[in-house]
């Protein structure tokens, strides 16, 4: 699935905070409730998408001023990420 052109925000049935600079999310709608802590480059983009969805574009944008490297890669860890959080029902895509 192409991300290209999807927002992708935060699923409303999350809860998270930030402790140190690592985001720790609670699914507390799942049973028995489930936490999953992000990692540093999880945590910046979970960051972004905190005030409101966020189009992949715009991540990617963000993403490669803050880590500087091969453009292609980033896209590729963040398009893992950001599947990932959808496999987990952490975050939702929006056309």
């Amino acid at each position: 699935m192409s991300l290209k052109d999807k927002l992708i925000s935060i699923d409303p049935k999350c809860t998270w905070k930030e402790l140190s600079g690592q985001v720790i999310v609670l699914q507390a709608s799942c049973h028995p409730p489930m936490t999953h802590e992000l990692n540093s480059s999880g945590s910046f983009i979970w960051n972004l998408l905190g005030p409101g969805p966020q189009k992949f574009s715009d991540l990617l944008e963000a993403f490669n001023k803050t880590y500087e490297a091969d453009i292609k890669d980033l896209e590729t860890d963040l398009t893992s990420l950001i599947n990932k959080l959808e496999e987990l029902k952490l975050v939702r895509l929006l056309s």
